[in-house]
């Protein structure tokens, strides 16, 4: 539960900071000092009722905002939610209560100062979702409400991509870690802002672990996709 509840406070702060939705769309929630907006199912916002009900269906989530009027698609930010599910046999090594706590804060922190510091988006953009689940633990006809079988489209990225290890949460079973490509020069923007916060001089350097891949691995890894909804 806890996992799903940062997914649902981290896709809404990126929803909400880059002006996706209205402001109706969204509640008001504190995380002890930090006011946060989450989105709410508003019948008179599809697309946001649409996102809440895919926030929970999500193991491997990939959050991306692609300019709508473009051929290929043409990222612009590209947030990897990963979640590994993992077994802790050393007690030493258990994850407590106020190390998950301190994290997450760390991380929404993190991220509103992130995405305060991109600038602005295209007046014409589109949000979509991809999901990725083992076949070994996954009915073969199943896909999640608001999802369709996805294909491996390829990706084309406008200028020169930087990733960012914006943070990550540790919980006694899962880790959820949050990156972030960018153009580089947005990223040279976020540099020379007026931010003097030790969690913003953490989150300049680029992340050097490895991507996401399956291609050494015997797990099969399904993808589903949601159909990519415009906001006005």
């Amino acid at each position: 539960m806890l996992v799903k509840r940062l997914l649902a406070v981290a896709i809404s702060s990126i929803t909400y900071l880059r002006g996706l939705f209205p402001e109706r769309a969204y509640g008001t929630k504190y995380v002890e000092d930090l006011c946060v907006k989450i989105l709410k199912q508003d019948k008179s916002c599809p697309g946001s009722s649409q996102i809440v009900k895919c926030i929970y269906e999500s193991i491997h989530l990939i959050l991306v905002i692609w300019l709508d009027f473009y051929k290929t698609f043409v990222i612009l930010h590209l947030a990897y939610f990963y979640i590994f599910h993992r077994s802790f046999e050393n007690t030493e090594a258990r994850v407590t209560s106020a190390d998950t706590k301190k994290a997450c804060i760390l991380l929404i922190r993190k991220l509103y100062v992130l995405m305060q510091n991109l600038g602005p988006l295209p007046s014409e953009i589109s949000l979509t979702m991809k999901l990725f689940y083992y076949d070994e633990v996954t009915p073969q006809d199943y896909q999640p409400p608001g999802f369709k079988e996805g294909e491996n489209d390829d990706m084309v990225f406008e200028g020169i991509p930087v990733q960012l290890m914006v943070g990550d949460v540790s919980t006694p079973f899962h880790t959820v870690k949050l990156k972030i490509t960018t153009e580089s020069n947005r990223l040279e923007n976020v540099m020379h802002s007026d931010l003097n916060t030790n969690e913003s001089k953490h989150m300049m350097e680029p992340d050097k672990e490895e991507e996401f891949s399956t291609q050494d691995s015997n797990i099969s890894i399904r993808q589903s996709s949601t159909v990519s909804c415009p906001e006005a």
